[in-house]
């Protein structure tokens, strides 16, 4: 989809490395925070996940004017969390404060970023999580190891067998 940016991630997107380059920035140039269908919940937290994730893998947030976009991006996510979590994509929204907490690490902001994301994980249901949520939250201690997230992941995993004998 347009604004969420899931080709940046997706199979064979090493190849494709300048063209998203030029897209991301196209991108930031021409989306003004808090304006459009580029600024809803579900896109807001698919592309804050899809931009880590390929400026992980291939360095592709180049120059301090994409950063700061996604900071703008992260920051109005956060702002406006729990109107965004009344409305759905729960998980969504959790999972990209997350990654940016790791991301951007380091400073009381992202903390703020990290500990809500992770609060708000600790919250959902057994059955709200996809297999691909759990591998990002995988990756990130991975990444980021002083993350205390395995533990967070144990008691997940826990309630998710409680849940299914439970039934």
């Amino acid at each position: 989809m347009l604004h969420r940016f899931e080709d940046l991630t997706a199979a064979g997107a090493d190849e494709r490395l300048p063209w998203h380059q030029a897209i991301v920035r196209s991108w930031a140039m021409a989306n003004l925070p808090g304006r459009g269908p580029a600024w809803s919940p579900s896109c807001l937290s698919a592309r804050i996940v899809h931009w880590i994730k390929w400026d992980l893998r291939h360095g592709g947030l180049t120059g301090e004017f994409l950063l700061r976009s996604l900071i703008v991006q992260v920051r109005y996510l956060h702002q406006f969390r729990r109107a965004h979590w009344q409305r759905g994509g729960r998980t969504d929204v959790a999972k990209a404060l997350m990654f940016a907490g790791c991301y951007f690490e380091n400073s009381s902001e992202t903390r703020r970023w990290l500990n809500w994301g992770v609060r708000a994980f600790d919250s959902l249901g057994a059955n709200e999580l996809s297999n691909e949520d759990m591998n990002d939250l995988y990756t990130l201690t991975h990444i980021y190891p002083r993350m205390s997230l395995p533990q967070f992941m144990e008691r997940r995993a826990r309630r998710a067998l409680a849940s299914i004998n439970h039934d």
